[in-house]
């Protein structure tokens, strides 16, 4: 300090203009020194506090992730299997106050919900529900209509606790037995019989178009996927011993369904040794299936 002074006297020195050029430069430079230091810190102290606070909002971020996390693995898994045709936007029509209390998945069988036709068999279904995040042990699966036989699947191969079924399609045997007595026997032949016969008989029926629209795909694309689906469930499908003797079926089915017979579906059920068939009266195959979805989950809680 006492150098600076010094040199600030030499200014009024008239004589000492160049001691003076000299000693400025000398000032500034002695100033600079300080001033840059002050200002990193400064600006140190600046990206300290601008870290701490990004820290704190990743912190807040990963707690707020893992909370949902964990309320999403704390739900107990269901598996909605659609009939046919249908798409993974089934869980779309599940009442909220249900999605609250259940964590519901989906997916789409091939040429449904916009996806390729292909070739597919239970090895691809158990592939396309383990991607959908269906996981061994899970709670249950719903499968409507031509859902129904899938889902008595992937019960047995993912050892779930429950298997439900609405106005669900049987295997073949067991439809034809009683096939007289609804007006789905032709189209269920042509599905056994060939894809060409299967075109030409579903596009005699007089809503094919709004029928093939809840696939969510292309016309064409759903033609196929749905005579794909209809064929393996009447052909593809058979359950092993283990699967009679262990899988726990709750099936509720309209009493006046006319796609398929409520006789086709009691001589399903008795080869299983666990079902619960529950006859809806003076009902279709047309019922509400978000109705039955609570009906059957209420039944199963109260059971626990």
């Amino acid at each position: 300090m006492k150098k600076w002074f010094c040199i600030w006297d030499d200014l009024t020195n008239p004589l000492s203009k160049d001691l003076h050029k000299q000693n400025v430069f000398e000032i500034l430079r002695c100033c600079a020194i300080p001033i840059a230091i002050g200002t990193r810190i400064n600006i140190l102290k600046k990206m300290v506090k601008i870290a701490r606070c990004f820290s704190s909002i990743i912190l807040l971020l990963t707690i707020f992730m893992g909370v949902e996390q964990a309320t999403a693995q704390s739900k107990q898994t269901i598996c909605i299997i659609g009939g046919t045709p249908s798409s993974a936007k089934i869980i779309d029509e599940i009442p909220e106050d249900l999605k609250a209390k259940y964590n519901f998945i989906s997916f789409n069988r091939p040429g449904f919900g916009g996806t390729p036709n292909e070739a597919w068999d239970k090895n691809r279904l158990f592939e396309l529900a383990s991607q959908a995040g269906l996981k061994k042990n899970d709670f249950a699966v719903i499968g409507v209509s031509g859902g129904g036989p899938l889902a008595i699947l992937i019960a047995e191969k993912f050892h779930l606790k429950h298997c439900g079924v609405i106005s669900g399609m049987v295997t073949a045997k067991e439809y034809f037995t009683y096939a007289d007595s609804t007006f789905t026997k032709s189209l269920m032949i042509s599905a056994v019989n060939g894809y060409a016969e299967f075109k030409k008989t579903i596009e005699s029926f007089p809503n094919v178009e709004e029928i093939l629209k809840q696939a969510d795909s292309p016309f064409s694309v759903a033609m196929q996927a749905s005579y794909d689906d209809l064929h393996f469930i009447l052909t593809g499908i058979s359950y092993d011993k283990k699967t009679f003797r262990k899988t726990k079926i709750s099936w509720l089915h309209g009493e006046n369904d006319k796609n398929v017979a409520l006789e086709s579906v009691q001589l399903f059920l008795s080869k299983f040794r666990h079902t619960d068939l529950t006859i809806i009266p003076d009902a279709s195959h047309a019922i509400d299936a978000r109705v039955l979805v609570r009906q059957i989950l209420d039944k199963w809680i109260k059971s626990e």
